[in-house]
């Protein structure tokens, strides 16, 4: 490549543009005012020219006035001899001497030679007229020789001498004119020669412009030339080409990054180069590689299959194959969706199998799991995974799924929550009595009274009692979740009224270990929708922990308040605090913080994941905010019920009957005895068919009914009080262990409650009941 080199530093081409521009700009601006002072010069020249002229005819005429004057009032003299007459003569002269010094004045100098001149006889006629002729007139009339004065030869003379001053007038105006225009001339000249001097200045201007881009030009082109030369050369395969330097800084730059590409480029091509070499002595491993990758995709338990972003499967294992029957060739290469037969031949409810595939292809970022269930050849249920595959850098490759067999695994799971259910189930019945019993025994005064010793041996065994009662809970409550047949009775509730009524069965606790709790309720209180015993269930567990995990003389606060259409119940404690790991694991199944205290404390680990259910189903959120030896707030939210629903009334209980139905005479004994403690006269039966014929008999107020009869299924009872119009209108209250039965299978019933259940509990639904009643019988007129 021919090229030129420059020897010289590189300039700045924009620099240069911008110097020139500048200088340009100078010239232009030194033309502009030069012009502009010879405007200035010329309209000078002319407006002095025009002053000038104006004061020399001024004082020309004042010169004919004031002569025209004397003459006038000299003959007026004469005529009349009455000296008034010389008024005008007396004050004539003078202004004609003043005019005539002041013309004088302005005639000096070269340029009005003639008027001077003609001005020189203006004066001498003017005096020949005043000394010859004027001075002899007054003289005359002074010594009253009026004759000579008035003489016609007299008059004659002096008409003659004025006409002669006259016509030395006449001269001098030709001679102002003649000077005037000889000077506007001059003028003329000098005016044109500034504006000849601008115009040359502009062409030279133009002309040095023409020569500074005209260079410019030419060493842009001899660089721009290189710029273009050096790209071919490396197109056609010369690789070690590079611009020289070159003159301007930006053409400069460019060369440079040229040359920085060129290099990169010829790297870049011993490095393929090296590559190649490299790669031609790499097939085998990497035919290894693909082998074990093979080995363990079809060593994998679940059918495994990647497809590709626009739908084509690219990988699948030999379980795939199997579950399918189909072979490889069929399917890798292939639309996924060419297997909807085959999933259709396979799973129940093949159109799922289908979403989840569909949706996932459209999702970039998230994993996901779900459950397929395959009827033929035989029942079997799997786990389908799938999750995003990308590259190093997060270039989007594809979808990974995975189909794992996990029927043994639920069966399992089925297995341990009947298991659990079941144990749970017959241990709430013995629990009850023993639950009941000890009550009796610490609150009845028909039991006698209770030694120190006594007292306390009760208390312990009525508060393992009580915990093993809430473990039993907890483990139901788990089993339930997990099988999804948690259901909540929701009712409008009175927050504050249910927190007051469960803060007494907190007092003892707390003031054992000294602690103050601390209650911010608004006025009036937020009515939620709820399940009370669910909300009470939180409620407690969280004050619970707040209690446990507080130390001695600690503060517990309790705040209600309203963000929009939830109501927030926070419980806020002075504990030792979680960690940020903790709090990651808190609601976790079975998780407990390791901590000095936590080993102290019993617990089975399950509330706060039951908790956290538990408010999720109400349509709220429980949060935690903690930090090591700063305490901790769990809050969590309620949906507000828009109107407050009016407060029920309450009914009495004097008069009220009440037949309990239950087949554990146990349970039936201490229904009677609490209920008749409270005031209600109480009948009771063990049987369904006992259940039906005391209802017609006795027309109980209301009727409490066990499910678990032995002659017949509780429901069963419940379906033929309500058919037979005689018993259809008693409410019925269903008192049951199994709180898998669903709710829809209850409405019948007026209400229902779980076992073990708290005298305080039954005695405040039966009261409810009973004021509802009383509400419509004075609301019906």
């Amino acid at each position: 490549m021919t090229t030129h080199a420059y020897t010289r530093r590189p300039v700045s081409l924009l620099r240069q543009f911008n110097t020139s521009l500048l200088f340009i700009i100078a010239l232009l601006v030194a033309v502009s005012l030069l012009r502009a002072l010879t405007t200035a010069y010329t309209l000078t020249i002319e407006t002095g020219l025009r002053t000038q002229t104006q004061v020399l005819q001024k004082d020309e005429d004042t010169l004919l006035s004031a002569m025209t004057d004397q003459e006038t009032g000299l003959r007026g003299y004469v005529t009349t001899a009455n000296p008034v007459f010389l008024q005008p003569f007396n004050s004539g002269r003078p202004r004609f001497l003043a005019a005539l010094r002041d013309l004088r004045s302005h005639l000096s100098g070269p340029n009005f030679r003639t008027s001077s001149a003609a001005l020189d006889q203006v004066t001498t006629r003017a005096n020949e007229w005043y000394r010859s002729f004027a001075l002899v007139q007054l003289a005359n009339v002074e010594h009253g020789d009026l004759a000579s004065a008035r003489a016609e030869q007299t008059s004659l003379a002096g008409k003659i001498l004025f006409d002669r001053f006259r016509a030395t007038i006449v001269r001098l105006d030709q001679a102002l004119s003649a000077d005037n225009d000889r000077i506007a001339q001059q003028d003329a000249t000098l005016t044109w020669m500034p504006v000849a001097l601008v115009f040359m200045l502009s062409l030279l201007v133009i002309f040095i412009l023409w020569l500074l881009f005209r260079h410019i030009a030419r060493q842009m082109f001899a660089q721009l030339s290189i710029l273009r030369q050096a790209p071919q050369q490396t197109a056609a395969g010369n690789l070690s080409t590079r611009v020289p330097l070159l003159g301007y800084e930006e053409l400069h730059a460019l060369g440079l990054s040229f040359n920085t590409m060129a290099a990169a480029l010829q790297q870049n091509q011993a490095d393929n180069e090296q590559l190649v070499r490299e790669l031609g002595g790499g097939n085998e491993q990497l035919t290894h590689a693909n082998s074990t990758l093979r080995a363990l995709l079809d060593s994998a338990y679940g059918a495994i299959f990647f497809v590709s972003p626009n739908g084509y499967v690219q990988q699948i294992n030999r379980r795939f194959i199997e579950l399918f029957t189909l072979e490889a060739a069929d399917i890798v290469g292939h639309p996924i969706t060419d297997l909807v037969s085959h999933w259709k031949r396979l799973f129940v409810d093949p159109e799922i199998f289908e979403d989840y595939l569909e949706n996932s292809r459209n999702d970039q970022t998230e994993a996901f799991s779900a459950t397929i269930v395959q009827e033929t050849p035989q029942h079997r249920e799997y786990d389908l995974y799938s999750t995003p595959v990308c590259s190093a850098d997060d270039a989007y490759l594809g979808r990974f799924y995975s189909l794992r067999d996990v029927t043994q695994e639920r069966e399992v799971d089925r297995m341990k929550s009947e298991f659990v259910s079941l144990v749970s189930h017959e241990l709430r019945t013995p629990l009850t009595s023993i639950q009941g019993y000890i009550d009796l025994l610490l609150h009845d005064e028909e039991v006698g009274p209770l030694t120190a010793l006594q007292q306390e041996f009760l208390g312990v065994a009525h508060n393992n009692a009580r915990r093993l009662v809430g473990i039993i809970n907890d483990l139901l409550d788990l089993s339930r979740i997990e099988s999804g047949k948690i259901e909540l009775h929701r009712e409008p509730l009175h927050l504050t009224r249910l927190i007051q009524e469960l803060l007494p069965t907190f007092s003892l606790r707390l003031e054992e270990k000294g602690q103050d709790l601390v209650l911010h309720l608004p006025d009036p209180s937020p009515i939620v929708q709820g399940d009370s015993e669910r909300i009470v269930q939180v409620l407690s567990n969280l004050l619970s922990n707040a209690h446990k995990y507080t130390p001695q003389g600690g503060r517990i606060d309790l705040t209600v308040e309203t963000t929009g259409t939830m109501a927030r119940i926070s419980v806020t404690d002075t504990g030792i605090g979680l960690s940020v790991e903790e709090q990651a694991q808190l609601f976790t199944r079975f998780y407990r913080a390791q901590n000095t205290m936590s080993q102290t404390v019993n617990g089975t680990g399950l509330g706060l994941t039951i908790a956290r259910t538990l408010v999720e189903l109400h349509g709220g959120e429980i949060t935690l905010t903690s930090a090591p030896g700063q305490g901790s707030t769990f809050s969590f939210t309620l949906p507000l019920v828009q109107h407050l629903l009016p407060m029920a009334l309450q009914g009495g209980r004097l008069g009220k009957r009440i037949l309990v139905v239950d087949d554990e005479s146990d349970i039936a004994h201490l229904l009677q005895h609490t209920l008749a403690g409270a005031g209600y006269e109480v009948i009771a039966t063990g049987t369904g068919a006992g259940a039906l014929e005391m209802a017609k008999t006795s027309q109980p107020d209301l009727i409490t009914l066990d499910l678990n009869l032995p002659d017949m299924y509780g429901l069963t009872v419940l379906a033929a009080l309500k058919a037979d119009p005689s018993t259809a209108n008693i409410p019925v209250i269903i008192l049951t262990v199994n709180n898998e039965v669903s709710q829809d299978c209850m409405l019948e019933a007026t209400d229902y409650l779980y076992k073990p259940i708290k005298a305080d509990v039954l005695l405040d639904h039966i009261a409810n009941i009973f004021a509802s009643q009383a509400r419509t019988e004075v609301a019906t007129p």
